[in-house]
């Protein structure tokens, strides 16, 4: 109840944090967290289920990291994006679970997104991220890996005023 007012909240390897205390802190701040940040918090990964709930808490979420959960999956993230349809920053780096179908669900649930980070999540090949480039009316800045874009998905991101970061 003392945390109603907190706008953000940031854990960075966080291995003795439960899945039930994340979802107690989620029903307490789910009118005003508008950050959230689990870096490399393996109870992303060790809790089925979570991610699903804290999107449905988290509703007016505007950033979100997940950088360095390894293990993080498709199926999980999708779960919260599909209930965090605010969100302007998108934190990805490291997420070696994920793969084009996380892409497509990013780009289906996302449509405010100005700045994404995938680098480093190996299972996202260049094709979904051109596709994700071109198609993503909000995008201003990704951070991925120059060998995943190809120059026709630069010179479209140029003309759109995209900065492509690697």
């Amino acid at each position: 109840m003392n945390f109603r007012s907190l706008s953000s909240l940031k854990l960075q390897s966080c291995c003795l944090v439960s899945g039930e205390g994340l979802r107690v802190l989620g029903a307490a701040m789910s009118s005003g967290l508008e950050e959230l940040a689990l870096v490399n918090c393996d109870v992303v990964e060790r809790e089925p289920g979570l991610l699903s709930t804290l999107g449905q808490n988290f509703r007016q979420l505007r950033k979100l990291d997940f950088s360095y959960n390894e293990m993080l999956v498709d199926k999980e993230l999708a779960s919260m994006l599909v209930s965090c349809n605010y969100l302007v920053d998108l934190r990805l780096r490291g997420c070696k679970g994920l793969t084009n179908a996380a892409m497509v669900c990013v780009f289906k649930s996302c449509k405010y997104l100005e700045n994404v980070d995938i680098i480093r999540c190996c299972g996202m090949q260049a094709e979904a991220i051109e596709f994700f480039v071109m198609n993503s009316p909000q995008l201003r800045q990704v951070q991925v890996e120059q060998s995943k874009i190809s120059d026709a998905g630069k010179t479209w991101a140029s003309h759109k005023f995209i900065e492509a970061v690697a």
